[in-house]
């Protein structure tokens, strides 16, 4: 009996106690909301999404009060619309528990025409209890703000030349002429955004650009890049001289604004031979002459052979070169002696020849052949000369042919007048014999007589 009576006493306890709390929950009322943090600045970048972090706290942990729905969304008709382009304005939770912490992410994205500078976002959070007299009634909202820097990244490009390691900057070239001159060159972008639609341009003489040969620059170039790259001068046909060189850098940043070009210029000197190239330039003249003097020479064109040798003397003078120079005119000497000794010789041979005719119509015929065998000897003098000459050559064979038929018809003639010499001879004689001998019989008989 006494412990039905405990047992009775003990529910009663229980029931009264449930009904104690029940009252007491039914007449709490929250005192507090939320805690809600944002992050009092950040920095944004044109193009890119910017977040915004949110703390949420529920901080009824004592009095277990839950909120039954929670609202987080930016001011929309409070920020400028034109500039800043919402992305992911509003979040809502759901039976958020009391001293429970939640992050959440509102996202928004500046507009390309936004203007660099700082922004204000302003942040409202509302909601609803869960344990509240007369149901779930909402709470009184909560503002926030944060700022937002706007920055705006600007490309800037800059250009500089360099000599061939890319290491020392440099703006004076100079070259030979006829060489093939390097230019290297770096474009940088020492801005903080993206270079677009890059495109280079030349301002150079026309004569310099016909005979430039540039590389292929890429159309974008990112912030703190750098591209090496290298331009070819062909000087071969270019006149000696000084020149300019300006690359020309055109581009626009991410809203396609045009920034000013960039422009860097250099010298560029073509220059002539150095007097060492030019004196070996001579000398290799010089020599070229000379052989082809001596070619000449073999084929009997003196006169083409004596400028030649003229030519590589007065080449050998500049250079200084006396040994040469006298060489040169020990063979200009020689050939014009050829030259002279050919009219010479051959106007002596045909008058040698000339006066052979005149003493053979005279009938002088020894005298004649004399002379038909000097023109002859002459004749084959010029002819051994001048051999390798076809139009000396020809010249000279038909006269050393017409000798040699005067020669052998003079030796006849002068031959026939010996045979008949002797005949005329033989009859002085033999008539001279008959004389004595008459003479001598005569006397003979004269002599007989006496006696």
């Amino acid at each position: 009996m006494k412990s039905k009576i405990i047992s009775i006493m003990f529910s009663l306890l229980i029931v009264t106690s449930i009904y104690i709390n029940l009252t007491l929950a039914d007449s709490r009322v929250p005192d507090k909301l939320p805690i809600v943090k944002v992050p009092p600045r950040g920095s944004a970048k044109l193009g890119e999404n910017y977040t915004i972090e949110v703390t949420l706290t529920n901080p009824n942990e004592k009095d277990r009060v839950d909120i039954w729905k929670c609202w987080v969304e930016i001011e929309i008709d409070k920020i400028p619309e034109e500039y800043i382009e919402i992305i992911d304005g509003t979040k809502e939770i759901t039976n958020f528990g009391s001293g429970e912490e939640i992050k959440l992410e509102l996202i928004i994205r500046f507009k390309d025409n936004a203007p660099e500078g700082e922004y204000v976002i302003p942040i409202k959070v509302t909601g609803k209890w869960i344990a509240c007299s007369g149901g779930c009634t909402p709470f009184q909202p909560q503002y926030k703000e944060t700022k937002v820097s706007l920055t705006i990244l600007k490309p800037m490009i800059i250009v500089y030349y360099l000599k061939n390691d890319y290491s020392i900057v440099e703006n004076d070239y100079s070259i030979r002429g006829g060489g093939e001159l390097e230019i290297p060159f770096s474009i940088k972008n020492v801005g903080t955004g993206t270079a677009f639609n890059i495109s280079i341009k030349y301002d150079v003489d026309d004569e310099l650009l016909a005979n430039l040969e540039s590389p292929e620059i890429p159309n974008e170039l990112d912030a703190s890049e750098i591209i090496n790259e290298k331009l070819y001068l062909n000087t071969e046909n270019m006149d000696y001289g000084d020149y300019s060189l300006t690359i020309r850098v055109e581009y626009f940043d991410l809203r396609n604004e045009k920034k000013p070009p960039f422009e860097k210029e250099c010298s560029i000197h073509v220059l002539g031979p150095s007097e060492e190239e030019i004196n070996q330039e001579k000398l290799n003249k010089a020599a070229a002459a000379e052989r082809d003097a001596a070619i000449l020479l073999s084929k009997d064109e003196f006169d083409s052979a004596l400028e030649k040798y003229k030519e590589a003397k007065t080449l050998y003078e500049e250079v200084g070169i006396t040994t040469k120079v006298s060489d040169m005119d020990s063979k200009i000497n020689l050939v014009e002696e050829t030259i002279q000794k050919i009219p010479r010789d051959t106007e002596k041979a045909d008058q040698a020849f000339q006066d052979g005719e005149q003493e053979m119509n005279n009938g002088d015929y020894s005298e004649a052949l004399e002379k038909m065998k000097d023109a002859k000897a002459l004749y084959t003098s010029l002819f051994n000369l001048t051999k390798d000459n076809e139009t000396y050559k020809n010249l000279y064979e038909n006269k050393i042919s017409d000798c040699e038929e005067k020669i052998q018809y003079l030796e006849e003639k002068i031959n026939e007048e010996e045979d008949d010499t002797e005949v005329v001879e033989l009859k002085t004689v033999f008539i001279a014999a008959i004389v004595l001998l008459l003479g001598a019989l005569v006397f003979g008989i004269i002599l007989i007589r006496r006696e």
